[in-house]
């Protein structure tokens, strides 16, 4: 996929440009949300580690290494989440309501280029059966339901 990459990727883009001007526009619409805003249980997310990572996006090209960025965006947040209550004698399991207001927040944030393009182009191009797998399955479903 990398040698087609320069062929398959822009043709995404252009046909989903009108998807990407309406994301692009939300982003900077709902760029004052805090995660406070957005409900559930708040603890320190490291915004600009998930930034970085949104950002290795318009670098990387096979469907599996952005597939991996974004759930490691995801990765970042569930750390974040375990960091804040390894100290809590109970152990607390996160919810996709601890997950989803991060998420969305990170990814306001973060303004990933060509997000919906990126998203199309992992679902046609990656196995379905690697994107059915575990932990990246769960989290890849919660950045597609957010562009």
């Amino acid at each position: 996929m990398n040698q087609l990459y320069d062929q398959v990727f822009p043709g995404i883009v252009a046909d989903n440009r009108e998807q990407e001007e309406h994301f692009r526009r939300k982003m900077i619409m709902y760029g004052w949300v805090e995660p406070e805003h957005l409900g559930g249980r708040h603890f320190s997310v490291d915004f600009e580690a998930t930034g970085r990572e949104l950002a290795l996006l318009s670098d990387t090209r096979t469907p599996r290494d952005k597939m991996v960025i974004l759930v490691n965006v995801c990765r970042v947040i569930a750390g974040s989440f375990f960091e804040a209550n390894a100290d809590n004698s109970e152990r607390q399991q996160m919810t996709a309501d601890d997950l989803l207001p991060l998420l969305i927040v990170a990814l306001i944030r973060g303004r990933p280029a060509d997000l919906p393009s990126t998203i199309k182009y992992i679902q046609t191009y990656r196995d379905p059966h690697q994107l059915a797998q575990s932990s990246s399955a769960y989290y890849f479903t919660h950045i597609v339901f957010q562009s």
